[in-house]
C-alpha cells in the first residue's frame, strides 16, 4: 500500500502549479499551527490537571476537531481488561462493536507498541480477516499506543467509515504525540496518588504515634502520681503506727477503769443516800440544797456516759488509723469476690440508718487473692461514703477487663465538686462538718486497693452522683 505524505503532494503541486501550491501550503501551515496550539494546550494542562479523565476529555475534543474522525475512543487496560474511558460519536450498541473491533487492533498495537493505521481498510489485505471492519464498513482508521514506562496501558483509536485516504502519516504522528502526553499524564497521576497515599499514611502514623505518646505521658504522670501518693501514705502509715502505740495505751487505761468508776460511783451514791436518810430532815435538806446533791446524782452518771462515749470514739479513731496503716491481723488468702461482696452488702445494710437500695450485678464469678479484712473495709467505706452523700441507690457491677476484675460502684448522691476530685484520696481531706469524719475513709480505700496491686479512679458530677472504678488482679481465670 502506498503511503502518502502531505509534503510530497505539496512539492509535486508546487512543481506543476505555483498558485495552487501556495494555497495548499497556507492550508497546511494553518493546520499545523492549529495542531501545535492543541498540543501546547494539552501539554500545559499536564501541569494543572491531575485527573486523567479530564485530560481524556480534552484530548478527544482536540483530535475530533483537528482530524476528520467520525468516531474516537480512548481505551485503557484496567485489571487486565480493556475498558473504554471516553468515546465520541459512538452510541451504546456501536460501542460494543467498537470494543469487538478494538480487541483485535488494540491487541496488536499494545503487543507491538507501535501505531497501526489504514487509509482504506476494506481493501487492505492486512485486515481482510477482521470481521468487524467488514461489518462496520470502516474505511480509514488510526490506532496508537499509550505508553507508560515502556508498557502499553491503552490506545487512542479514531476512524472514518465513509471516506478513504482521510488520515496521513502526519496524522498518525500527531495522534501519537497526544498518546505520549496522555502517558505522561497517567504517570504523573499515579505518582501524585502514590505521594498522596504516602502522605496520608505518614499523617496517620504521626497521629497514631502522637496519640500513643500522649497516652504514654498520661500513664507516666498517673504512675508518678500514684508512686508519690503511695510513698506519702507509706510514710504516713509508719508515723501513724508509732502514734497508735502511744495513743492506744491511755485509751485502754480509760476504758479499763470506766466500769470501776461507774461501780464506785453507784456505791458512793448509795452510801450517801443511806447516810442522808439517817440525818434529821432539816439537816438533810440543808445539805442537799447547799451541795446540790440532786444535780450531782444526775450529772455524775451523765459524765461517766460522756467519758465512755469519748473513749469509744477514740477507739474508733484508732481503729480507722490502724486500718489506714494496714495493720490488720489476717494475711492474704484466695477468696470468692462475689460471695464476699454480698456479705459486705449485708453488713452495710445493718449498719446504715437511712434506706439505701444496694444492687450487685456480676457477669461472672471472680477469685481474688488478698487481705479480706482490708478489702472489706475499703468496700464498706465506699458504701458509707455514698450513704453520707445522700444516695438512695448504690449499684455495684463486676466484670472482667483485660485479665483484671473491674468493679464499678455508682451512687445517685450529691456528687463531688470538680475542684475537690484531685484531693479526695488525700489523708484527712474531708468536706464533712467538724466531728462528722476525719477524712481517712477514702484514703484507706486508696491504700487498700494499691496495696493489692490495683488501681482506683473516680468520676463524679454534682447533683448526679459518683462512680468509683476499682481494678484488681485476679487470682486465676473466672470460674465457668
Amino acid at each position: 500500500m502506498h503511503k502518502t505524505n502531505p509534503f510530497d503532494d505539496l512539492y509535486e503541486m508546487l512543481r506543476r502549479d505555483r498558485p495552487a501550491a501556495q494555497k495548499n501550503a497556507d492550508s497546511l501551515l494553518a493546520l499545523n499551527k492549529n495542531r501545535l496550539q492543541a498540543l501546547y494546550l494539552v501539554s500545559q494542562q499536564l501541569n494543572t490537571i491531575l485527573d486523567p479523565d479530564r485530560l481524556f476529555e480534552e484530548v478527544i475534543r482536540q483530535i475530533t476537531g483537528l482530524l476528520k474522525a467520525e468516531h474516537a475512543v480512548i481505551i485503557m487496560r484496567e485489571n487486565n481488561r480493556l475498558k473504554i474511558r471516553i468515546s465520541h460519536n459512538i452510541d451504546d450498541q456501536s460501542e460494543q462493536n467498537a470494543l469487538k473491533f478494538s480487541r483485535s487492533v488494540v491487541s496488536e498495537v499494545m503487543n507491538e507498541y507501535k501505531p497501526l493505521y489504514s487509509t482504506n481498510a476494506l481493501d487492505d489485505s492486512r485486515f481482510s480477516m477482521f470481521q468487524t471492519i467488514q461489518e462496520l464498513e470502516i474505511l480509514s482508521f488510526i490506532c496508537v499506543p499509550i505508553l507508560v514506562k515502556g508498557d502499553a496501558i491503552g490506545t487512542i483509536y479514531v476512524d472514518n467509515r465513509h471516506l478513504t485516504n482521510v488520515f496521513t502519516e502526519a496524522d498518525v504522528e500527531f495522534l501519537q504525540v497526544f498518546a505520549n502526553l496522555l502517558g505522561i499524564a497517567v504517570r504523573n497521576s499515579l505518582a501524585y496518588r502514590q505521594v498522596e497515599e504516602l502522605n496520608r499514611s505518614l499523617e496517620q502514623k504521626v497521629k497514631e504515634r502522637t496519640r500513643e505518646l500522649r497516652r504514654t505521658i498520661a500513664e507516666l504522670k498517673e504512675t508518678q502520681a500514684q508512686l508519690i501518693r503511695t510513698e506519702k501514705m507509706a510514710g504516713l502509715g509508719r508515723l501513724i503506727a508509732g502514734f497508735m502505740h502511744e495513743f492506744n495505751n491511755p485509751i485502754n487505761f480509760i476504758y479499763s477503769n470506766l466500769p470501776h468508776l461507774e461501780e464506785y460511783s453507784r456505791k458512793l451514791l448509795k452510801a450517801l443516800n443511806t447516810s442522808l436518810a439517817n440525818l434529821p430532815e432539816s439537816l438533810r435538806e440543808s445539805l442537799e440544797n447547799e451541795l446540790e446533791l440532786d444535780y450531782i446524782r444526775t450529772d455524775l452518771m451523765k459524765l461517766i456516759d460522756s467519758i465512755r462515749e469519748g473513749a469509744q470514739r477514740s477507739r474508733e479513731i484508732v481503729e480507722d488509723l490502724k486500718n489506714f496503716a494496714g495493720s490488720t491481723a489476717s494475711g492474704k488468702v484466695v477468696f470468692n469476690w462475689n460471695e464476699n461482696l454480698e456479705n459486705v452488702g449485708r453488713m452495710f445494710r445493718k449498719r446504715v440508718s437511712q434506706k439505701v437500695m444496694l444492687e450487685i450485678d456480676s457477669e461472672d464469678t471472680f477469685s481474688i487473692e488478698g487481705n479480706k479484712a482490708e478489702l472489706n473495709q475499703a468496700l464498706l467505706n465506699l458504701f458509707h461514703n455514698a450513704a453520707d452523700a445522700g444516695a438512695s441507690r448504690i449499684t455495684v457491677t463486676n466484670r472482667q477487663d483485660k485479665g483484671r476484675l473491674l468493679c464499678e460502684i455508682s451512687d445517685n448522691g450529691c456528687g463531688i465538686p470538680e475542684k475537690d476530685l484531685p484531693n479526695i484520696f488525700d489523708p484527712f481531706f474531708t468536706t464533712k462538718q467538724v466531728g462528722k469524719g476525719m477524712g481517712l475513709g477514702l484514703s484507706i480505700v486508696y491504700s487498700s486497693i494499691t496495696h493489692h496491686g490495683g488501681q482506683i479512679e473516680v468520676s463524679s458530677e454534682e447533683n448526679r452522683g459518683t462512680t468509683f472504678c476499682i481494678r484488681l488482679p485476679l487470682a486465676g481465670h473466672p470460674e465457668r
